[in-house]
Parts: C-alpha cells; sequence; structure tokens
C-alpha cells in the first residue's frame, strides 16, 4: 500500500463523515478521537485530534478549507519515530502563513527517556523526517511543535540519526589551508550535517566551541582578526558558521570545533614561517677545554616569530674562525675528525650544524670568534658567535714519546712526558712543576741527547709548558719500566728494551 493510497482513503473517509454529521456540527469534527477536521476560513481556528493539535493562524488561507487529521500507517514512517504520528490533510495543501502542528509525547516511550529536550516534530519529505520550523519541545506539557506551510505526514521523532534530516555533526566545508605565521587565515566554514553528510539546519541557536593544538593559534570573527572569540554560534534553521584564525607557530595545527549533542569537526591547517627572516646561531655559546672537540653547533635562520625558516634552494655556509691559528679549526663531525670550511643546508632545512676545537699553547683563555656567511632568501646574511676556549687543569702525568728499543749501553732517543686534562688532552703547567722519574737499578738518566750530562730522578716542566724531556741508557740487556709522577698527578709508565 503506498503513502498516496492510504491517505486517499484517510481522506475520503474523511469526507463522508464531513457530509454526514456537517449539518448537526456546523462542519467540525473536532476533540478527542484519533481523527478530526475542521472548516477554516481565513479568520483561521485550530483542528484538533487525540493528542494533535494543528494551529491554523489568521490570513493563512483565503478561502475556506477542510483542515483534518488521521492517523498515519506505522508501517509507512521512516526510522526515526517516537511516537504519535498523522496525515494533515488535505493532501498537496498549502498555507500562506505558517501552520503550527503539535504532537503529544510519552518521555517513558522515548528511545532515552532522559533526553526528553532531544525530542522534536518532523514532516516526511522523500522518506525522511525533516525537523519543522521555529520548533519547541514543553518537556513539562510533554509536547513538541514547530510551523510549516504544507499539509503532510507528521511524527514525534526523537534525537537525530538515520531516516532523520536534522544534524548530527560538524564539519568543516572550506579546504585545509596553509598560511603564512602572523598573517590572517581565509574564511573557514563550518557546516552542520545529518547521517548522510548532507547539510542540515540546527534547530536552534547551537554554540560551537574552538580550540586548537597549539597555544599561539587564536579565533577571530572578522577577516581582518581584529575581535577575538572562542566560541562562535550557528543561528536557528541556518547550517553554517564562519570565523578566521591566526597563528605564531609554523607546524600543523589542528583545529577542533565542539557543539552539545554534535560530533566535533577537525581539519588540520598549516602555518609556514613569517617574514622578517634573520640568519643566527640557535646554540648557546660554549666554553670548551682546550685540545676537546665541542658539542655541536648550530646556526639556523627563523622569522620574526622564532619559527625555522626553510631555505627554498641549497645553502652554502661558509665558516671562518678569528684567531686563525694552526691549532683551531671547523669540523662537520662530532668526533673533530673531518676539518670543513663550510656546511650546506639542504633545500626545505633552515639550519646547519658544525663542530670545533682549538688547542692553546700558552695563554689559559682563548676566545674564538666564528663567523658563518650564507646567501638566501634573495639576500645575504652573516652571524658571529664567541666561544670560549679555556685550559683544563692537569690530571696526570703521561708519556708523550713511544716505547723504545735500544742497544747495550747506547744512549736512547728523546723521551718525553708531560701534563694531560681529565679528557687526555695535552695541558700546560700553570707553574714549574716537578716530575719524579722512578727508574730501576743499572737505568741512568741524562739531560742530553749525548748522555753526556747526568741528570737526577727528577725534572721539570716549565710554567705554560706541557711536557720536558730527558734520555736514557742501561748496561744489560732486559726490559726497564720508568715512572713518571708528580705530586697530586696520576702517574704513568712505560717499558723500555735494551737489547
Amino acid at each position: 500500500m503506498t503513502i498516496r493510497s492510504a491517505w486517499s482513503r484517510t481522506l475520503k473517509a474523511l469526507t463522508l463523515a464531513s457530509a454526514v454529521l456537517g449539518a448537526a456540527c456546523g462542519g467540525i469534527v473536532d476533540g478527542t478521537g484519533e481523527t478530526g477536521y475542521r472548516t477554516i476560513d481565513a479568520s483561521g481556528g485550530e483542528v484538533k485530534a487525540r493528542n494533535t493539535v494543528v494551529t491554523v493562524p489568521e490570513g493563512a488561507v483565503d478561502s475556506a478549507l477542510t483542515v483534518t487529521i488521521a492517523p498515519a500507517p506505522a508501517d509507512q514512517l521512516p526510522e526515526g519515530a517516537a511516537g504519535r504520528a498523522v496525515d494533515v490533510g488535505p493532501e498537496g495543501a498549502e498555507f500562506l502563513q505558517p501552520v503550527t502542528v503539535q504532537l503529544a509525547f510519552d518521555p517513558d516511550a522515548l528511545p532515552d527517556p532522559t533526553r526528553a529536550d532531544l525530542t522534536w516534530v518532523g514532516g516526511v519529505v522523500d522518506g525522511e523526517w525533516e525537523p519543522l520550523l521555529d520548533p519547541v519541545v514543553d518537556e513539562a506539557a510533554r509536547v513538541v511543535r514547530g510551523t510549516t506551510r504544507r499539509a503532510g505526514r507528521f511524527g514525534v521523532v526523537h534525537a537525530c540519526g538515520r531516516g532523520r534530516r536534522c544534524p548530527v555533526a560538524l564539519d568543516f566545508d572550506s579546504a585545509p589551508q596553509r598560511v603564512q605565521a602572523g598573517d590572517c587565515s581565509g574564511a573557514a566554514v563550518l557546516k552542520a550535517t545529518d547521517a548522510s553528510g548532507r547539510r542540515s539546519p540546527v534547530m536552534h541557536d547551537t554554540a560551537v566551541a574552538l580550540s586548537a593544538d597549539e597555544a599561539s593559534l587564536s579565533f577571530y570573527e572578522d577577516a581582518a582578526c581584529q575581535r577575538q572569540i572562542s566560541a562562535l554560534s550557528i543561528p536557528a534553521r541556518q547550517t553554517d558558521a564562519t570565523f578566521y584564525f591566526r597563528g605564531r607557530a609554523a607546524r600543523s595545527v589542528t583545529l577542533t570545533a565542539q557543539a552539545r549533542d554534535l560530533r566535533q569537526g577537525n581539519q588540520d591547517e598549516t602555518i609556514y614561517p613569517g617574514p622578517g627572516i634573520t640568519f643566527s646561531f640557535v646554540t648557546a655559546m660554549q666554553r670548551v677545554g682546550s685540545g676537546a672537540c665541542s658539542d655541536a653547533t648550530t646556526v639556523a635562520f627563523e622569522d620574526a616569530y622564532g619559527n625555522r625558516a626553510p631555505v627554498p634552494n641549497d645553502a652554502r655556509v661558509t665558516l671562518a674562525l678569528t684567531p686563525a691559528t694552526a691549532n683551531a679549526a671547523l669540523y662537520s663531525d662530532a668526533a673533530c675528525t673531518t676539518a670543513t670550511s663550510g656546511v650546506t643546508m639542504s633545500s626545505g632545512t633552515a639550519s646547519a650544524t658544525f663542530w670545533f676545537k682549538d688547542t692553546l699553547g700558552s695563554p689559559q683563555v682563548e676566545t674564538l670568534t666564528i663567523t658563518g656567511s650564507v646567501g638566501a632568501f634573495g639576500g645575504a646574511f652573516t652571524a658571529s658567535q664567541d666561544e670560549s676556549i679555556y685550559v683544563l687543569p692537569p690530571a696526570a702525568v703521561r708519556f708523550f714519546s713511544l716505547a723504545q728499543t735500544i742497544g747495550v749501553g747506547l744512549c736512547s732517543g728523546t723521551t718525553m712526558v708531560g701534563l694531560v686534562d681529565g679528557s687526555g688532552n695535552r695541558t700546560p703547567a700553570a707553574a714549574t712543576t716537578a716530575v719524579d722519574l722512578a727508574i730501576p737499578a743499572g737505568v741512568m738518566l741524562y739531560s742530553d741527547s749525548a748522555c753526556a750530562t747526568p741528570m737526577q730522578n727528577r725534572t721539570f716542566i716549565s710554567a705554560g709548558a706541557t711536557a720536558t724531556s730527558f734520555y736514557f741508557r742501561a748496561p744489560n740487556l732486559g726490559t726497564y719500566t720508568i715512572t713518571a709522577s708528580s705530586s697530586g698527578l696520576a702517574s704513568d709508565s712505560q717499558d723500555e728494551t735494551v737489547r
């Protein structure tokens, strides 16, 4: 049975009833029965049936019209019906003014009795419930009502979902945006959608809270980003709302729009570096021990908000040292093994990293100035930073010369002992430092390469020097261990061979 054939039979029955009762009742069948009808003229009036009231305002019709109410077949209702449903006729009638349809509901019969506020009156459009305009739910009186300009099928509906043309979600209707840091975005448009993803008007003014996963991003109601907001409203019977945003942190940012009883909407936007590009050292000045490899040193491009600004093409950063000495160098690796005069920022990156090392002679502290120069973004940039090189205090005595093998009675080659810091780097003596030499019996020490000038079992490292030298010889075959020590420092030993 089609909806149209059922309606036709209902209308015929009501027309017959009108003919029989018209004279006796003045053309009115109106009250608490399942059906009702009443002839309405330009002055308007009400038509009633059980749990149903149709109010026709003055001027809604321009000539007498019989308005009818009849129960709608339960097996022909769209998904979502939650109570009484009626057919209001005559079929196909259109009114000049909005007509109010009011239906009673039973809260205990709702899918969720705790949310009677989600109940509304809808009309059937293309096999689905569509909310009537001007919706009202009166929980105390247990009635819902709304207005329409057309006769048709109306019913009590609860919440939203399949079979119901009412909003269940917030979605972004505008495309994701790519916005420069500090700039105002284009219009970001939100829309309310139903379960099928179609635009669906909200029944009431709907507050929408806006948030982002980036603290520096703010929301605005105007295209100039002057009037900041944290929420907006979709007006009743509307589907859309528009806002704008502005951020300072260059990154992908997720925007979230939330409203009660609607699934939240999310969209990722891209904030890219803004104007005011600068080139600078972004790692702090370092204090590095003499002979030690520094920590990573990084130069980078940044915008006015401190965001890294990627170069559009490969950019070579030329590096220079002041003072330019043979003991100081720049390196491309963290072990300070590969010296370099520059590093390259690859296209799409914003920084480059290098390391440095300086070995001091006599000074105890030295300031090393590193300068980086690069061409990018259509300009030339230079940045400098001072690094502090200092001498670490001696921690141990070390043999700087290799173990030797000499002939019986012959004078050795130069034997060198010196001072090293805790990292094993050579370090100068702050003051004249005595080094004691422990030797086995039969070994003799000398201060000259001809072994002509004997010396005591002590030698000295002058202030500012890192090492001292001596010589030795032995009259017999064997392996002889020489130990070098100094007060307060770790000692070192070396085996020398005579054959």
